[in-house]
């Protein structure tokens, strides 16, 4: 589904009577016909007239296709029926190659075609290439993205009594976090002046959702000089529907003038000849950055290329017109909304209609939509509330009385009012999690761990630690009957890491066709293999020392249905995965798997133990969407040459630490030294010096993989 055209909806506003409002869509006029049994058998045959004709062009437009070769086997069964065959062919043929030449009419004498009109449309848009612009009174497929490249208009020279008007129609896919938004739009020139008020537009009633909101802001210059180093800056603002705070989704840039009618992107400077400078009139998507641009210091240059060093907040766009302002009659002067009643606004030309998205007329040539980009695109749906059950739902998290009926002038001065963001939509909560798209898991790190034979003794005892983890539900790993599907394990250890605070260098490993529940989890297990001895043909030989197992759980969900994409410490319990973690029976539905360990953290017989020395494990966890769209980084590093923001750099989360050690605290009380780092597994011995000389790192890791997998039953992958 998208968007009603918004072609209709300027019909509809331009030939509204005068005085009438053009944003208001005029109620139908009551018709009541006295004869209504037989009105109802009139549309009763109407319909079947309809769907008569459907039936009929679908197979004529089937015989079409394939005519030259059914009349090639109807000669060829000769006098027999051949003759009859291509005369049935005929009429089929001719009505098909006719297409709406022959239009059937009902018995009242009406169309039939036009009422199928928007079937036949929909037919050619998916099996003959069309684009659909023709499609009438039938709301079309949902596009979140059309990419676009259109060559500038040529437009005359720009001259000084000349005005502006810029358009912010829409926004299109915002983050899935966003409940009502609005737009706020200042010009600024080359040294960041402002120019002009500020303009603030709160999202209009009749917006597809709030994943789509519809603006219809317009700015109006009309400045006997403008600076030719104009560029729009736009902030869109919105309320995170979990929390009720007012963020910032991102910021973006549109200059209004350009040098030359080659390029939209060329922006003049102030040394640009006068004769050589040309508004930027077209129509334009634009990509939204999650930091602002530079806007104080003496090295200042804001332009539209202010924030390419930035981060794009993925799929989001915003879509932008600049247009030409009417004139009056003479052609002397400009028109402004304010020079005409507002019912006419739209017949004098001072309000231009946005035309559909789905007409693919916006420039998407600034987006650099990536294939990881498209891929998360294709898989959105104009999902979400009305802009009015937005509000209300927003109300009542917020804790404040609804009024009797929501209105545009009640989202945008009660409910925006003159608040301001504080901070950035969390792009963690980007989208819903996506089972077919998956997470993706990496074990960076175990620290605390302790050596098999207990203490931190520094014999020569020579344990490899390997991480295994799966999902659960449905943890079928843990079953009478294991399988393996989705269960992975660290294959790689830095060499040169402690042995008792080892490094995994496998990267991420993505885990998908998870089935979505509320208590999604991550089982972790640790288990400690010994280097038994080595053969004479030097190979290693491993057995497991079966005392030394450590486990844990790291929930996956946050705000109930997005992944937990962060840095994680995983708090480590000693033993094998005990069933209560997957026996849940007894317990409220709105009780959690954590809520059950603390529990038993807490009881005076210390039914959990923390294993090693206080143990647990560095995890990163990402949805694989904001993996392969690049949105986050792992640690604050560059990436592509940009600066990350520290916004949209991972952070260390410790909740988890936080909640366990709190629990124990409670327990243990000062017997409980904490979940520091232990400084003597970090002066431990590395794990380079504990491989034998008589066989080489990779070998040696070779032969530990296929010990663990044997032991634990898993294929090598």
């Amino acid at each position: 589904e998208g968007p009603p055209p918004s072609a209709n909806r300027g019909a509809a506003k331009s030939s509204a009577p005068a005085g009438a409002n053009p944003r208001k869509t005029p109620s139908a006029p009551s018709t009541k016909n006295a004869d209504e049994p037989s009105a109802a058998k009139r549309r009763f045959q109407r319909q079947v007239n309809v769907i008569k004709a459907a039936s009929s062009f679908a197979k004529a437009r089937k015989t079409l296709t394939r005519g030259s070769s059914r009349l090639s086997r109807a000669s060829a069964r000769g006098s027999g029926g051949g003759g009859d065959a291509q005369e049935e062919l005929k009429p089929l043929a001719t009505h098909a190659a006719q297409e709406r030449v022959q239009q059937p009419e009902d018995e009242d004498g009406d169309d039939v075609v036009s009422s199928l009109s928007s079937i036949d449309d929909d037919d050619d848009s998916q099996n003959d290439g069309d684009d659909g612009s023709q499609l009438k009174g039938k709301a079309r497929d949902f596009k979140a993205f059309i990419p676009a490249r259109r060559a500038p208009e040529a437009v005359a020279a720009f001259c000084p009594n000349d005005g502006c008007d810029l358009y912010v129609d829409s926004a299109r896919v915002l983050p899935s976090s966003c409940s009502l938004s609005r737009i706020v739009i200042q010009f600024r020139t080359r040294g960041a002046e402002k120019v002009g008020e500020k303009t603030i537009e709160s999202v209009r009633l009749e917006s597809p959702s709030i994943r789509c909101p519809t603006f219809d802001a317009k700015c109006e210059l009309r400045l006997p000089e403008m600076n030719k180093t104009l560029t729009a800056l736009i902030r869109l603002d919105a309320y995170n529907r979990n929390s009720g705070e007012l963020e910032v989704v991102g910021y973006g840039v549109l200059n209004v003038f350009r040098n030359d009618n080659q390029t939209f992107w060329s922006q003049p400077t102030a040394a640009s000849p006068a004769g050589q400078v040309y508004l930027n009139k077209g129509l334009f998507a634009v990509p939204l950055y999650t930091q602002p641009p530079k806007l104080s210091g003496s090295d200042v240059a804001f332009g539209v290329d202010s924030l390419q060093a930035f981060r794009k907040v993925p799929g989001c766009i915003v879509l932008m017109r600049i247009e030409e302002p009417p004139r009056t009659p003479d052609g002397r002067n400009l028109l402004s909304k304010k020079d005409v009643r507002e019912a006419q606004w739209v017949s004098s030309g001072v309000h231009r209609p946005a035309p559909p998205y789905e007409d693919g007329l916006y420039d998407t040539s600034r987006c650099g939509e990536t294939e990881a980009e498209l891929a998360y695109l294709q898989g959105q749906t104009r999902e979400g509330e009305s802009i009015e059950n937005a509000a209300l739902s927003l109300l009542n998290v917020q804790g404040k009385q609804a009024p009797p009926k929501v209105t545009e002038a009640f989202i945008l001065g009660k409910i925006f009012g003159d608040k301001n963001p504080k901070t950035f939509t969390n792009l963690r909560c980007l989208a819903p999690f996506d089972p077919q798209a998956g997470f993706k898991v990496s074990v960076t790190a175990l620290k605390n761990a302790a050596h098999s034979g207990g203490g931190f003794s520094m014999t020569e005892k020579k344990d490899f630690y390997k991480v295994l983890f799966s999902a659960a539900p449905p943890a079928l790993f843990y079953g009478e009957a294991p399988i393996t599907n989705n269960v992975h394990f660290t294959h790689g250890l830095d060499t040169e890491s402690p042995s008792l605070a080892p490094c995994y260098t496998d990267g991420f490993q993505t885990l998908r066709n998870i089935v979505f529940h509320p208590d999604l989890m991550l089982i972790f297990e640790v288990r400690c293999f010994v280097l038994h001895r080595v053969a004479k043909d030097g190979t290693p030989e491993f057995e497991e020392h079966l005392e030394e197992r450590g486990w844990g759980i790291l929930p996956l969900l946050e705000n109930t249905n997005y992944i937990a994409t962060n840095k994680h410490s995983v708090p480590l319990f000693k033993g094998s995965v005990p069933s209560s973690v997957f026996s849940r029976s007894g317990e409220a539905a709105t009780t959690s798997v954590y809520d059950t360990i603390l529990r038993k953290l807490e009881a005076k017989d210390h039914a959990l133990v923390p294993w090693g020395k206080n143990a647990f494990l560095k995890v990163t966890v990402m949805d694989s969407r904001l993996h392969d769209m690049g949105v986050f980084v792992a640690g604050g590093d560059a990436r592509d040459g940009r600066a990350p923001s520290d916004d949209y750099a991972l952070q260390e989360d410790e909740r988890g630490i936080e909640t366990v050690r709190a629990a124990l605290w409670k327990s243990k009380g000062a017997s409980f030294e904490g979940y520091g780092l232990n400084a003597k597994s970090e002066r431990s011995k590395k794990i380079a010096k504990m491989i034998p000389k008589s066989t080489t790192p990779e070998a040696f890791m070779a032969a530990l993989n296929e010990a663990f997998t044997r032991t634990v039953g898993l294929e090598q992958r």
